[in-house]
Formats: C-alpha cells, structure tokens, sequence
C-alpha cells in the first residue's frame, strides 16, 4: 500500500492534465457539476502563481459534492498539501466561495474548510487522501487508463469484458446459486441494512445487488441505495473468507470503491457487480 506522501504526489501529478474539468469527467451524470465549475464560477482571485493547482483544486471540490462529504460528521476525502494552499485561498475571498455555493446549487450543503478528524491518527489521514485519489479514479477514468492514477489491476483473464453486460434479466438472476457457500436449491441473499419490525422504511430506496464470482456464482445483498458499497464488499469477503485487501470489485468493466453507493453508480435492482481476487493473503 502506498504510503500517505506517495499518494499525495501521485494525486498531484493530476495537474498536468489541462483539458477542461467536463471533458476529463467520464461520468455523463457528473459532466454538469464539472462545466458549472468550471466556467460560471468566478475563479479571478486565484493567483499567477497558482494558477496550475486549480484544475487539481476543481476536481477536489467536484469529488467532495459527490461524497457529500463530510458523511455523519465524519470527514471522508482530504486534500493534500498542495490542494490544501488554493482551498485556504479561496476561503480568504468569503464572497467568492460563498458565491460558488450558489452558482453550484450547494446552499444547503456548504462545503466547510475541514481537513482533520477529531481524534485522528496518521492512518485516517491516509486512508482519506486514498479515498480522495478513489474518487478520482471513480470521475476521470482517463487518469486510470493513461496511468496518471494506478490501482491494483486483475490478470488480463480477470478483466471483465467492455462488451460484455452485467444486466441480467430476474429470471436469469433466479438460475443462478452460490454453490461454494450453500446448496444450489437455495439462493443466497443477505440484507445489509435489515429494516426492523413496524418500520415505515419503503421498499423503493432499497434494492438487490448481486456479487458475481470469477466460477459465476452469485451472492445477493440487499440494500439502502445510500448505504456505502463497502458494507457489501466487507460482508462478501467475510462470507467467502478471503481478505477484503485482496478483492477487487467492478461494474460495466469499470472499477468501483467502497465509498461510493447505489446511488451515485446509478445502480438498479438486481445489478451484477464482478468480483476479482487480485493478490493472495493480505
């Protein structure tokens, strides 16, 4: 795992991109954040001298929007050192950054200057720049795929096809069991976020995702849209017993990460995500 100063700079190393915020955004559902930042807000005040940090800057403020972070009051992305000058900067200019607010429809969920955790230890600052270089991945395929940005990658028998589909129709879903953890007259389901007796939870802000093995078995867990993918990820690793740092996990070939949900990912009921074993032990 690569330490908190690598990580940092390989984050950093983003800056050398310089086609606009849209277009190096992959995710169609995103691309109107990204040109709202880039071209209605007022970004005059930003100094000569940092001027190559703002796209960096830009695409920080973008992955912080769809974090929605902080989550519970718990800080999830930081920014590294070098983002961290141009984010007290434009904090000095209030008008400016209250503005931006506007601009970008956030005036209920202000993005306050808050890079640390009460409490926190030097491996929560870097799980959360890591979370930040995963949601960077997550927006900007691109950097994956020019190396800007590396993660652990699956042999190439273990690539999930860019033609290939993980829509299955219900009845297809309804054929398929795990045979390695029950027998196959039984499918495996398990629910994530159980509703308790009485409650007026409705069925409609939760669905089912199955987890498709490399043998293509599938187990199933059912969920709230906005319950973090690492609940699945940590439950499907426990239920097959295999380290959750050596799993991999994908949708439509792309590489997806625990902090994001459902809802973000646009996923719909009965969704197939792939899973790779990518190294052995932790």
């Amino acid at each position: 795992m690569n330490c908190y100063t690598e990580i940092c700079k390989e984050i950093d190393g983003c800056f050398h991109q310089v086609r606009p915020l849209q277009v190096l955004v992959g995710r169609p559902q995103y691309k109107h954040l990204a040109e709202k930042l880039e071209t209605d807000v007022d970004w005059s005040w930003v100094l000569e001298a940092h001027q190559r940090i703002l796209p960096l800057y830009k695409l920080f403020l973008l992955c912080k929007i769809v974090a929605e972070d902080p989550v519970n009051d718990r800080l999830q992305l930081s920014p590294t050192p070098l983002i961290d000058t141009l984010w007290r900067e434009h904090i000095l200019h209030v008008g400016k950054y209250v503005d931006m607010h506007r601009v970008l429809g956030l005036d209920e969920k202000f993005i306050d200057y808050t890079t640390e955790n009460v409490g926190d230890s030097n491996g929560d600052k870097r799980e959360r720049i890591q979370t930040l270089k995963e949601y960077i991945m997550f927006l900007c395929p691109s950097l994956v795929t020019n190396a800007t940005l590396t993660s652990p990658t699956p042999s190439p028998s273990d690539t999930p096809s860019a033609t290939s589909s993980n829509k299955r129709t219900r009845d297809e879903l309804g054929d398929i069991r795990d045979r390695s953890i029950v027998p196959r007259t039984t499918p495996t389901r398990e629910s994530i976020d159980p509703v308790p007796p009485g409650s007026a939870s409705s069925n409609e802000d939760r669905i089912t995702i199955g987890v498709k093995q490399q043998s293509g078995d599938v187990i199933y867990f059912k969920l709230k849209r906005d319950t973090l993918l690492q609940r699945i990820f940590d439950a499907y690793a426990e239920r097959v017993g295999v380290c959750k740092d050596s799993l991999s996990f994908f949708f439509d070939g792309n590489r997806i990460f625990g902090h994001l949900t459902a809802r973000v990912l646009e996923l719909e009921d009965d969704d197939i995500i792939d899973v790779h074993l990518v190294q052995v032990g932790c």
